[in-house]
């Protein structure tokens, strides 16, 4: 029988290729698609890492604080010290001052007797 309308046999058949690719989206939705339980284990393993994560952020916040409070105080010692190294930069010009004058004055002297030799050897030639 060949008639434009289709016959009963190939409406069922369309129907049940239909019904078919209906039930294979619905496979397919219900395989992939998130549960309620698959949601809240992801919010909970989420929470956990950004918890873990703000520790972190925590610590290293800590640890900057710590971390300056040694460079003040190692500053601070360096200035000690610096303040130390100028106080005896300023002793050891003081001693070289006293210690050039002597020297000069010891020159002097040595050079007094010198002229002191050589004229009492010039008397008694």
């Amino acid at each position: 029988m060949d008639t434009p309308t289709k016959t009963t046999d190939q409406k069922i058949d369309d129907l049940t290729k239909m019904v078919g690719e209906v039930f294979d989206v619905v496979t397919f939705i219900k395989d992939t698609a998130a549960t309620q339980e698959s949601v809240d284990e992801l919010r909970k393993e989420m929470n956990d890492r950004f918890l873990v994560v703000d520790s972190s952020f925590g610590q290293a916040a800590d640890e900057r604080v710590d971390i300056k409070a040694e460079i003040r105080s190692v500053r601070a010692e360096l200035e000690e010290i610096k303040k130390e190294l100028a106080k005896l930069e300023e002793r050891t010009r003081e001693d070289s001052d006293a210690v050039g004058s002597s020297d000069v004055y010891l020159i002097q002297r040595v050079s007094m007797l010198e002229k002191r030799v050589k004229t009492l050897e010039n008397k008694n030639t």
